[in-house]
């Protein structure tokens, strides 16, 4: 989204004779930089003469907006993000179906962290993301898949998410695969402190799950994440306890200390 105020400096900043500062918009395609001041008068003109106070850009282009428009409109209520998860990674019905209830199973721990996105369905939107991608490294070597895992969330071909919401999902679907996974220095402008925090968080949480269910979405409904006052909690029902192994004790253990509480099993 642009205001008003953002398309009226986009305008004088391509009328400006400050050749460092038309060298930096130049650089975000040569090609169009030539032609650019002509755009920016164009849309100034259109913005004047329309009385708008934003506009809204799309992602895509215009030819996608308007296939999207021509779509029956059960079309309008589906996420571009998750369709273009679905069709990019092309990930088995049992993969997509454990990163639905991976959501669902890890609501009640992390929710009551602070909204980090600005609003609450966004940050679900995007937490519902990472559960989707969860799963998708496994068709990669153990020794690579943290950095592949980050390189193809970060470069794959989705839409409907912002600079900030894609390196966010790439750390912390990394995370879910290793812990201690660095971002990028040149990166790091795009996230605040608290954001890396929460992708180490989120993608530790994930591990508990993946581990304790082998990714399976039915196996995984036997248990629960949740948070109390100190402690993550993984509430097992009785007849499954023997799955609480060391190796899912020291992912809780991990995540637990991550999120600056202590580790506790629970049955029910």
């Amino acid at each position: 989204r642009l205001d008003k105020k953002a398309i009226e400096l986009i305008y004088e900043a391509s009328q400006s004779k400050d050749a460092i500062l038309r060298q930096r918009l130049a650089r975000a395609s040569q090609k169009r930089a030539a032609v650019l001041p002509y755009a920016a008068m164009v849309l100034n003109q259109v913005v004047q003469l329309g009385g708008f106070d934003e506009i809204i850009v799309s992602a895509s282009g215009l030819r996608e907006g308007v296939i999207r428009h021509g779509l029956p409109n059960t079309a309008g209520k589906r996420d571009p993000l998750f369709d273009g998860i679905d069709l990019y990674l092309r990930l088995p019905d049992q993969a997509r179906r454990f990163g639905h209830s991976l959501f669902g199973w890890l609501g009640g721990a992390l929710r009551q962290g602070p909204d980090l996105f600005g609003d609450v369905d966004v940050s679900d939107r995007i937490l519902e993301a990472a559960c989707r991608l969860a799963d998708s490294g496994a068709r990669f070597h153990p020794d690579h898949r943290a950095s592949m895992v980050f390189d193809q969330v970060l470069r794959g071909p989705f839409t409907g998410v912002t600079h900030t919401e894609r390196l966010f999902l790439a750390l912390a679907v990394g995370h879910r695969y290793a812990r201690g996974l660095r971002c990028p220095e040149r990166l790091q402008p795009l996230l605040a402190p608290g954001l890396v925090d929460f992708a180490a968080q989120l993608g530790a949480c994930m591990r508990v799950g993946c581990v304790y269910s082998g990714r399976s979405a039915d196996v995984l409904k036997t248990s629960r994440l949740e948070r109390s006052r100190d402690a993550l909690v993984l509430s097992v029902e009785t007849p499954r306890t023997a799955m609480v192994s060391n190796e899912v004790e020291r992912r809780l253990a991990t995540a637990a200390d991550l999120l600056g509480s202590r580790p506790e099993v629970r049955t029910h």
